[in-house]
């Protein structure tokens, strides 16, 4: 299962004294922190883990339409949430499907 302190991957860790890297990682747990349980768990899954939708699925013992509309949930959520609009998001345009 992977935990949340492997947040660190989302966002290319803190190496070292980079302000910017430490205030995008605290932006991130702020979002991540607003996203229920099953989002946080889906998100780290595909994203961190490298899942496929369908293996996410299965191991959230759900169905992978379901998947796709959590992940979607969870990604529009995030790019909602308070202190997320300074930053770029590259699936704005187009969602990444799995």
């Amino acid at each position: 299962m992977v935990e949340p302190s492997d947040l660190e991957d989302l966002v290319g860790g803190t190496g070292g004294d980079d302000f910017a890297a430490v205030e995008r990682c605290y932006d991130l747990r702020k979002a991540l922190a607003t996203l229920t349980g099953q989002q946080r768990q889906a998100l780290l899954m595909k994203y961190v883990a490298n899942l496929s939708v369908a293996e996410c699925a299965e191991v959230l013992g759900t169905g992978v339409d379901n998947m796709k509309k959590i992940l979607g949930k969870a990604r529009k959520a995030l790019r909602q949430a308070p202190g997320m609009d300074a930053y770029d998001s590259a699936g704005m345009a187009k969602e990444v499907r799995g």
